[in-house]
């Protein structure tokens, strides 16, 4: 990080990064004493909302049975392996189930404790052109 020279000034533009939300989640992990990020993902949101099938570390059993494979111009794509160090970055692995719950928690459909939390976050928003197969343009937000 300390090598890295920022092409604007902070603050003036947005740029989603992968690796700065990796990065961000690791260091709230050390901030609390070196813990796994798994833990408090659990803990704090997962079990919340009652996404009991969300993980980020898979079984063969539900690796082949649970979890959808992604297609791509009718062949399947091998899911990329997010390193654990950047896990925060998406490596979290869900069924359409719990997708369905967390949707439902996102547009007020199913109410927790979380309502607040989720709310504020739906207050950022930026637009941005996200490399995928599409070319669709896409807003991202801190959901």
């Amino acid at each position: 990080m300390s090598k890295i020279t920022l092409t604007t000034k902070p603050g003036t533009i947005f740029l989603y990064s992968d690796y700065g939300m990796g990065l961000l989640d690791h260091l709230l992990s050390l901030k609390q004493g070196g813990i796994s990020h798994v833990g408090p993902i659990k803990n704090r949101i997962l079990n919340v909302l009652g996404v009991n099938d969300t993980k980020i570390i898979l079984s063969d059993h539900k690796v082949n049975y649970m979890y959808p494979t992604g297609h791509l111009n009718g062949s399947e794509i091998e899911t990329p392996i997010v390193p654990e160090i950047i896990a925060g970055a998406g490596a979290l692995h869900s069924t359409a189930d719990d997708l369905v719950k967390y949707l439902s928690a996102n547009i007020g459909l199913l109410h927790t404790k979380l309502d607040t939390s989720i709310q504020l976050q739906h207050l950022l928003s930026h637009s941005a052109s996200i490399s995928n197969p599409t070319h669709y343009d896409a807003y991202v937000a801190l959901v």
